[in-house]
């Protein structure tokens, strides 16, 4: 599973393996005319035990790995799988905490010390009904190995999970829906535990008496920009952070009946994306934004129109390709150039979590209430 290098540079040596190619031309990333392009074609159907439902997933490009959360009805039985992005077969399974739902990865090499490189594989999964975040580290072995699970407070409720790879210091972010609060996580050493906590404040409080608290639920880090996003499904609204302070540095509030659920970030085009769904969750929208401020120092969004409520979105850094799951059995396409949805490719049923390996070009798709995951050709 880990790779060597000789004499690997400081900076290079800093940043995931898959994303040093980043800095290539648009044209060598794959950035074709959209006309160029299919649409996202069905490839395989992955199936898990007859009792599972899967929830959320990852991929880890540099292995071609895809990781995905599933538990039972009941929660008696929470599992992460692991599967082969070449043959589509699961490898392996390993035990996590009761109602897994967010999954990340973090993959690269980074300056532990001087001149001494670690090499780091970690897959972190939030596991709501026990509060913890599940560790699970594949740095130098095949993938065999058990996780361990970190405590995040009692009654926190861990939602999503997102990993800021950028420069020596790599850090996990965890929404907390019921604490209020996010996580921050040493990617280095996740199983210190939690090493900071970012209060998520409410985004109306009334003008007299107690503030309600807000419940993050989707987060999206910008590592280029050093700024993280939080969907608040209390008041409806986007956080802006600032990875360094903490601090909120800018905002935008919806209405109460429109929530925001999955996030995801463009750090190339430094684009966010926040899906929304809104009762009676007929019609729904994604949400742009590039961090600039319009009246009241608010986040500018601009939003792209889709037909069904909007659970999960996942980037294609390389194409430029937003995909984003919905109540429709389908995956939204939308071309992140223009913003235009370019239409829609169908799944499996309840689709949830969604994620996208930017080498091999496929997108896959936990469908929630089958014991299967969809694979489709981006």
């Amino acid at each position: 599973m880990s790779e060597q290098r000789s004499n690997p540079d400081a900076r290079t040596a800093a940043l995931p393996d898959s994303r040093l190619v980043e800095s290539a031309p648009a044209e060598l990333r794959g950035q074709e005319k959209e006309h160029q392009r299919p649409m996202p074609q069905a490839l395989a159907t992955i199936s898990l035990d007859a009792d599972q439902n899967p929830t959320g997933v990852a991929v880890d490009p540099e292995g071609n790995l895809v990781y995905v959360a599933s538990s039972n009805l009941g929660n008696t039985t929470n599992v992460l799988w692991v599967i082969d992005g070449v043959t589509n077969r699961v490898l392996s399974s390993f035990a996590v905490g009761a109602s897994p739902l967010g999954v990340a990865v973090l993959r690269g090499f980074y300056e532990a010390r001087p001149h001494t490189f670690l090499s780091v594989n970690h897959v972190f999964v939030a596991c709501s009904a026990d509060d913890t975040l599940w560790v699970f580290d594949f740095s130098n072995t095949s993938v065999s190995s058990a996780g361990q699970s970190v405590s995040l407070g009692a009654g926190s409720q861990p939602r999503f999970v997102a990993v800021d790879w950028s420069g020596r210091d790599p850090s996990i972010y965890v929404t907390n829906y019921n604490a209020g609060t996010v996580a921050v996580i040493d990617g280095l050493n996740p199983y210190a535990g939690v090493k900071a906590t970012i209060t998520v404040p409410p985004m109306n409080p009334p003008p007299t008496g107690p503030a309600p608290w807000a419940n993050p639920h989707g987060i999206a880090v910008n590592p280029t920009t050093g700024r993280i996003y939080v969907g608040d499904q209390q008041d409806g609204g986007l956080f802006e952070f600032d990875r360094a302070t903490h601090s909120v540095v800018a905002k935008h509030s919806f209405s109460k009946i429109e929530f925001l659920s999955g996030l995801a970030a463009n750090f190339t085009t430094g684009r966010i994306y926040a899906g929304r769904s809104s009762a009676p969750f007929t019609t729904s929208r994604i949400y742009m934004t590039d961090g600039t401020r319009g009246p009241g120092g608010q986040l500018n969004l601009q939003p792209i129109t889709v037909e069904a409520s909007i659970t999960q979105v996942a980037v294609n850094v390389r194409t430029n390709r937003i995909y984003a799951t919905d109540g429709l059995r389908r995956v939204v396409v939308i071309d992140g150039t223009t913003n235009n949805v370019l239409g829609n490719a169908p799944v499996g049923p309840d689709p949830l979590g969604i994620a996208v390996n930017d080498r091999t070009n496929r997108v896959y798709v936990a469908n929630s209430t089958s014991n299967t995951v969809s694979v489709l050709a981006g």
